[in-house]
């Protein structure tokens, strides 16, 4: 027998109202007589398959064995999953009359025990594509405690096997659930959100189809509609009628996918692939490594010029272990700590890293085997020296070094490149404009003389991603995609320019394209794809994004959800001031805080402070901006509220949060009635942003003084004055929706028929595929009407 928490683990299973069921014909002969008889004797049968047959191996054994094989050009899909799949197949042949689709989905299942049956029950039946749903049994703890990430293996597991053996996959999302009621209180709603973010993501990574069925089940609460399910879990008829046509499409897709793949097979041999094996770029890194230890070497160098810093670490330390005499891999590795554009270097961690090629700095640089790697080992010696200060103070001696390098061998792009970096990390990460103009023209250089180092590309981008001189990057942008496609930084750096030109498709296009090779989901990547999607009116894609990377971030907890933490508190705020959703769930959402810094908190602050302003409820608001106002003056109460030069460094967090204080308080008081008074306000806080270091990507004012100053003095009837001020928020923001309707708008009032219907048709560019609802749309699209009538 097994122990009492196994017992209570399997009644749990085979008894609630939505976990497993066995078929009456794997029950005993005899009949129970009796509800409370038949529960004890199903508990009995779970029990000893727990102990047997854990994943119920023997439920389709026959099945599998009576079924042909496909016949010829026939496209057999396999259903893998729970009790949903399994009670999907009886309406097979209605709702897919003549389709080839075999059923194996068993009621109750997780994750693991689909792996263990995946190559009897899916594997083995030849099918062309494979739909797997599966997940909620797992965040229900059928079988035992489970953690997204266990989930997530799982699933990549399934997939990965079905991938190796051609067969096409379909990864469904999990069903909506707000309760399970054989386990009521696990709150599963938020948990499920999340891992259909991991599946959409994971599924465009691994050239899978995301078949989403949440998006079109899920009520307001992210639990399943009521007409769409009996308890809340299992789709009833008309559910399963909602995802028969989804379903119908993603496998569609995926034929399409595996027709496209024999053709290109069917080519493969007269077609080259122009793509490096490496998909992160070339370069040529003469060292004096062994072969072996050499290709170590430059695979990280190429992960190192794409700032995939953990992959290059690992390559550097492979590089190690083949030639250990070879200094070079110990310059990349203590390389892999400095992240110069960041002004974030772990110094500590390269010094440990030296410290394992030999005890001092002389005893380092006497095993280079050539004068060139000695000079490459000094200047990251330089770097890490603990005589050599602050941060700063190194970082500029390592500059000095890096331009040593570089003078003395021109013609080396890997010296150039690494000197440009240098550069970019001067003012610690802040934009200088000489130091930028410097680091653009070594970057331009190297892309100009080799086109396919990423080094080029990547530098010259983050040189110039600016609106004022983005587009000197427009060209490196369109190149670097192709240089490093297999780089998620590199796919989403371009986005970079794209964001300060104002090119809202291939902003979003760029960052799905990034999320597409991560594993897991990134905070950065998603907030700069919503902050696309808003731009495009594409709020319903926006608001899943921005879900899913919050209940990621809850569901993964602290401190691993730092980076998604960070980013909801940002991302929130922006989709907040677009959509105008002032009452929505998201704008009332408590965040986890305890990993924030100053300036997120202060724009979470901000973004909630104004929904609560437009809601009516102005005690919120006020309390949203004492919070901000207390928290910046405890973290540097040295800084005054009014200044007239640069703001230092240190200091710049509590300086952004000054401006949007005023901010908000200007638009409290124009809500009290003092529009005047607001817009000088506003004026004085758009003069202090205009001090601050020039950011890139989405506006870190997500709601820009001139911008809010603007939408005051239109509602004002104030109509040139109104102008004046968008016309200063558009040369922050080029391309910004909100900033270009305020123009329309204000043109139009002021009799300038043709600049009106210039910014209307701009709008109508931009909003091709926006949501019906967005607010404006209509109007644009009248606008454009009657200019072309």
């Amino acid at each position: 027998m097994c122990c009492s928490q196994c017992r209570a683990l399997v009644t749990a299973v085979v008894l609630g109202s939505g976990a497993a069921t066995l078929p009456i014909a794997e029950l005993p002969a005899q009949k129970p007589t009796s509800p409370s008889e038949e529960q004890a004797t199903r508990a009995r049968v779970a029990e000893e398959r727990l102990h047997n047959d854990w994943a119920n191996l023997q439920r389709y054994r026959q099945a599998n064995a009576a079924l042909p094989a496909p016949a010829p050009g026939e496209k057999r899909v396999v259903f893998m999953g729970n009790s949903i799949t399994e009670g999907f197949a009886p309406y097979f042949t209605t709702l897919f009359p003549g389709k080839p689709y075999v059923g194996r989905g068993i009621g109750g299942q997780t994750t693991p025990q689909m792996l263990v049956r995946f190559r009897q029950d899916v594997i083995a039946l030849r099918p062309t594509v494979v739909v797997i749903l599966a997940g909620t049994n797992d965040i229900a703890g059928n079988t035992g405690p489970s953690s997204i990430e266990m989930i997530e293996d799982n699933l990549a597991s399934m997939a990965e096997l079905a991938k190796a053996n051609g067969i096409r996959v379909v990864l469904a999302s999990v069903l909506p659930v707000f309760d399970y009621p054989w386990k009521p209180g696990l709150q599963p709603a938020q948990k499920i959100v999340a891992l259909n973010g991991w599946l959409q993501s994971y599924a465009a990574s691994s050239g899978a189809v995301y078949l989403d069925y949440h998006a079109a089940m899920a009520d307001e609460r992210q639990g399943m509609k009521a007409a769409l399910s009996g308890d809340g879990v299992h789709p009833n008829e008309a559910g399963y009628r909602v995802m028969a046509p989804l379903t119908e499409q993603a496998i569609g897709q995926a034929l399409g996918a595996a027709r496209a793949l024999e053709h290109a097979h069917g080519d493969a041999a007269a077609a080259p692939s122009a793509t490096p094996a490496s998909g992160f770029g070339e370069i040529h890194f003469a060292t004096s490594a062994t072969p072996a230890a050499h290709a170590a070497f430059e695979r990280g160098v190429l992960y190192l010029h794409n700032f995939h810093y953990p992959q290059a670490a690992a390559a550097f330390r492979e590089g190690q272990k083949l030639d250990p005499g070879d200094v070079m891999s110990y310059w990349g590795e203590a390389m892999t700590y400095t992240h110069p554009v960041w002004n974030d270097q772990d110094t500590p961690s390269a010094q440990a890293v030296l410290a394992r090629l030999a005890d001092t700095r002389a005893a380092r640089l006497a095993k280079a085997r050539t004068p060139r790697e000695r000079a490459w080992l000094d200047a990251v010696e330089t770097l890490y020296a603990p005589e050599g200060g602050s941060k700063a103070r190194r970082d500029t001696a390592f500059a000095r070094a890096m331009a040593q390098l570089h003078r003395s061998d021109p013609n080396d792009p890997d010296a150039a490149s690494f000197y440009a970096l240098a550069l970019l990390g001067l003012n610690q990460a802040e934009r200088e404009q000489k130091a930028y103009a410097q680091a653009y023209a070594i970057a331009d250089s190297v892309f100009r003389a080799y086109p396919r180092h990423p080094g080029g590309a990547h530098y010259l981008i983050h040189a110039v991603d600016d609106p004022d001189h983005a587009r000197l990057g427009l060209a490196a942008a369109r190149a670097y995609s192709t240089i490093a496609p297999d780089a998620g930084h590199a796919l989403h750096m371009t986005s970079h320019i794209f964001v300060a030109l104002g090119m809202w498709d291939d902003v979003a296009s760029a960052n799905v394209r990034a999320l597409s090779t991560m594993r897991r989901p990134s905070g950065h990547v998603t907030q700069w794809l919503v902050y696309g999607f808003l731009q495009q009116g594409r709020f319903g894609d926006a608001t899943r994004w921005m879900d899913s990377l919050t209940a990621y971030a809850r569901a993964i907890g602290a401190p691993a959800n730092a980076d998604a933490a960070s980013h909801v508190a940002l991302t929130i705020p922006e989709w907040l001031i677009d959509t105008h959703r002032w009452g929505a769930l998201q704008a009332r959402l408590t965040l986890d805080t305890t990993q924030l810094g100053l300036d997120e908190l202060s724009t979470a602050d901000f973004g909630f402070g104004l929904a609560a302003l437009r809601r009516g409820e102005r005690s919120l608001a006020d309390a949203r901006l004492r919070s901000m106002s207390a928290r910046r003056r405890a973290a540097t109460p040295t800084l005054g509220t009014r200044f007239a030069s640069a703001v230092p460094v240190d200091q710049l967090d509590a300086a952004r949060s000054i401006v949007r204080e005023r901010t908000l308080g200007a638009l409290m008081r124009a809500a009290g009635g003092d529009t005047t008074g607001a817009v000088a306000v506003l004026d004085s806080a758009a003069v202090q942003e205009a001090l601050l270091p020039t950011a890139f990507g989405p506006p870190v004012m997500v709601y820009q003084p001139r911008e809010a100053a603007g939408d005051l003095l239109l509602a004002a009837r104030r109509w040139a004055k109104a102008r004046e001020e968008f016309q200063l928020a558009l040369a922050r923001t080029p391309g910004r929706p909100a900033v270009l309707l305020g123009l329309a708008r204000s043109a139009r009032a002021l009799g300038a028929q043709e600049e009106s219907r210039r910014f209307y048709r701009q709008l109508a560019a931009i909003w091709h595929d926006a949501d019906p609802d967005v607010p404006g749309l209509a109007e644009v699209r009248a606008a454009v009407s009657s200019a072309t009538q």
